[in-house]
């Protein structure tokens, strides 16, 4: 089986970012580095001082989390624990052996039924495959 998303590359050429489940950028790592993505994620640690904020989603895997870099779109209005929407680049950071998300932007999406949101996910990349041939 095809890694999600991995099918849809033409689609993706045309200029917007992937949108990849927390999940899905620690399982493929380093081969995501410089990728344009959005991804949704519930804020767990947050410090202002060091413009990075650790986040998860527990509709995805509890226990996956992705450190985003900031430092573009501080002060983070709602604060720790609130679910945004980031929108930025991946890139990988040697002291952490692990991929940070360098975010240019960014919304509150805490209202969001996000196993919906990964249903509609998961229907488009289908679509797409199915359609990519």
């Amino acid at each position: 089986m095809a890694k999600p998303g991995s099918n849809i590359k033409d689609q993706l050429d045309r200029g917007y970012s992937e949108i990849l489940r927390i999940s899905e950028i620690v399982s493929r790592g380093k081969e995501l580095n410089g990728r344009d993505i959005k991804t949704i994620g519930r804020v767990q640690l947050y410090d202002a001082m060091t413009s990075r904020a650790t986040i998860s989603c527990a509709e995805d895997d509890p226990n996956s989390q992705l450190v985003v870099i900031t430092e573009f779109i501080e002060p983070l209005m709602s604060g720790s624990k609130a679910t945004y929407q980031f929108i930025g680049e991946l890139e990988w950071q040697p002291q952490d052996s692990a991929l940070a998300l360098k975010a240019r932007t960014c919304r509150d999406v805490s209202k969001l039924d996000i196993t919906r949101y990964y249903q509609g996910l998961d229907s488009m990349r289908k679509f797409l495959n199915s359609n990519a041939s």
